[in-house]
């Protein structure tokens, strides 16, 4: 409750790789003072110059992502910093926004190489029970780029007995390296799910939040 809460839009956008999230049903949460590319109508308009050559540019950095949760802590450990685990569902849109904003976004993926270490894991919704998107003919997975199906499901599987349970996905958290043993709740965790936004967007927000985790784990 309160203007702090979420509101429901419906529909899909251009970050939905998966048909159900293209429905007019289809639920997503957003705070309701948020305008971003993924929500809206578009308008369509004819190219006035069809033949003109295409702009290239150079390849974007990538987030760096964890194959393996034991390597994963392993590295955090001896870095000494904090380890970022988001856990994401196939059909959910927060999800969806969350990899094609905010782990494309320029500043976001800079300060994750450098200062963290990031670890995805992803699993078919719950109510589906089975992959909702296929792997790559080379066995790579479509959605994260390094890492195979099996990886993030892997991931997955090992990193919910750390944090037990989350409330909407994406679950996303900021993890003390040392404290990652399965059971560990909320030992573990130095920046919790609620201080995290979960829409794709709050670049600042994660941040400012992955420097306190930074101080945190300094003392």
């Amino acid at each position: 409750a309160g203007e702090a809460a979420p509101v429901m839009i419906k529909g899909g956008a251009w970050v939905s790789p998966h048909p159900l999230n293209l429905r007019v049903l289809d639920l997503c949460m957003q705070p309701m003072d948020v305008a971003e590319r993924s929500v809206g109508f578009r308008c369509v308009v004819a190219d006035p110059e069809p033949e003109r050559p295409s702009r290239e540019s150079a390849p974007a950095p990538a987030l760096k992502l964890a194959a393996d949760w034991a390597a994963a802590v392993k590295e955090a450990r001896e870095r000494r910093v904090p380890l970022f685990l988001s856990l994401q569902f196939d059909t959910c849109g927060q999800c969806d926004r969350t990899r094609e904003q905010l782990f494309l976004h320029p500043r976001f993926v800079a300060y994750c190489n450098e200062h963290l270490v990031v670890a995805v894991g992803h699993r078919a919704a719950p109510q589906s029970g089975v992959d909702d998107h296929p792997e790559n003919e080379d066995g790579s997975c479509p959605l994260y780029a390094g890492l195979t199906c099996t990886d993030h499901h892997a991931v997955f599987n090992r990193a919910i007995h750390v944090v037990g349970v989350f409330r909407v996905s994406p679950g996303n958290f900021v993890l003390h390296p040392d404290r990652c043993e399965a059971g560990a709740g909320a030992k573990a965790i130095l920046v919790a799910e609620a201080d995290l936004p979960k829409w794709g967007g709050g670049v600042e927000d994660y941040l400012a939040a992955f420097e306190r985790a930074r101080a945190a784990l300094a003392k």
